[in-house]
């Protein structure tokens, strides 16, 4: 038990117990219990996001974890859990990665010009080497340190969570990742203002700031409209060019991975086999991220006629939006399974050097975007 988590016991305990018709019923009661939970973290995170609330807002995924690790903790959910569970951290995620291909644009890289890329790739790239010193210097694990890598360099919580399966990461580590790069993109909303205005910086500038240094989308574009219109559209575009590096990254961590995991193996890297090894939902991911670039996700238009006024009313539906939300929630899903999944025994003993590396990290990419912004 020293060496399992909470989730790897009680799944060996479930394997032995449970006979095929009773795993049936788990899996539909683990997934009524992951998606209520995802369902109160929404609901819950909408409410503390009104401007009447007097609570900081909240992001439905840092809900959907501490209510996971409270429930699962305290409660300890029956072995009839289980299957649920693990099929909304495991199936459920891959799925969400996959819809996640539909917000990507890939045409956004060119809206930014040269200067809007070079710094992108350069915020990409200072937060891979800070966290590959600091990893070395701080003897951290290398798991840990690849999942706060991408998700300070590329889009917080969502980059982590869909790398998480090709590093084979725990769920611990998951959880911690997470609500890392995200109480630092809080930390930045309150910051990156006070300092733009003892540098009187521009909107624009300012607007850029935000989208290379924030972690989180949402965070990203609350912090840049709350400087004005102009600095909430450089924040925006920004950050979704940062999103779209993390097609790229992911089928390059896959392909890494997986070369790891077959170490032994000494014959010729072909194209044909690289792309053997990456797992399908980051394929299925690009390829929808394909999709929405090249104009093949359609909006769909529907008419009907009222029952009451007889006239018709035209509907549009946007389906690559309606991806995004299905993805969003999905995610949420999948962060309530992980924490339920998380025995808070084994996170409370991690240590703290990846926060003091993301930490570190934060402050070297945020001084560096500065110094540029300012010279140009």
């Amino acid at each position: 038990m020293n060496s399992q988590t909470l989730s790897e016991a009680q799944s060996s305990t479930f394997k032995s117990a449970e006979s095929p018709g009773r795993h049936r019923s788990g899996l539909g009661a683990g997934l009524i219990l992951t998606f209520g939970l995802a369902a109160l973290s929404v609901g819950c995170g909408t409410l503390l996001a009104k401007p009447a609330s007097f609570l900081p807002a909240i992001d439905p995924i840092v809900l959907a974890i501490t209510l996971g690790l409270l429930v699962g903790n305290l409660f300890r959910p029956s072995v009839r859990f289980l299957a649920g569970i693990k099929y909304s951290s495991k199936q459920l995620l891959a799925v969400a990665i996959v819809l996640m291909g539909a917000r990507l644009d890939f045409s956004s890289v060119f809206q930014v010009g040269l200067l809007g890329l070079g710094l992108c790739l350069g915020v990409i790239t200072l937060a891979f080497l800070s966290f590959y010193g600091l990893s070395r210097v701080l003897r951290l694990d290398r798991t840990e340190g690849c999942l706060l890598a991408v998700g300070t360099a590329i889009c917080g919580g969502s980059a982590i969570l869909a790398v998480a399966p090709l590093l084979k990461a725990r769920e611990e580590q998951v959880v911690a990742g997470v609500a890392t790069v995200v109480m630092l993109g809080l930390f930045a909303m309150f910051l990156l203002p006070m300092v733009a205005g003892l540098l009187e910086l521009s909107p624009t500038q300012y607007g850029v700031w935000a989208g290379l240094t924030i972690h989180q989308t949402p965070q990203v574009i609350a912090a840049g409209f709350a400087h004005g219109t102009a600095a909430g559209e450089a924040a925006t575009l920004v950050k979704l060019v940062r999103i779209c590096f993390l097609a790229p990254v992911a089928f390059g961590l896959g392909i890494l991975a997986a070369r790891r995991g077959h170490a032994s193996c000494r014959q010729p890297m072909t194209p044909a086999r690289a792309l053997a090894l990456v797992p399908g939902f980051i394929l299925g991911f690009l390829a929808l991220a394909l999709c929405r670039t090249l104009g093949f996700i359609p909006d769909l238009g529907f008419t009907w006629t009222t029952p009451l006024f007889n006239h018709p009313v035209a509907t549009e539906l946007s389906l690559h939006n309606a991806f995004g939300h299905i993805s969003s929630f999905l995610l949420i899903v999948s962060m309530a399974a992980v924490g339920l999944e998380t025995d808070f025994r084994v996170l409370r003993k991690m240590s703290l050097r990846p926060v003091l590396a993301a930490i570190i990290t934060s402050l070297i990419i945020g001084a560096a975007t500065l110094l540029v912004l300012c010279l140009q």
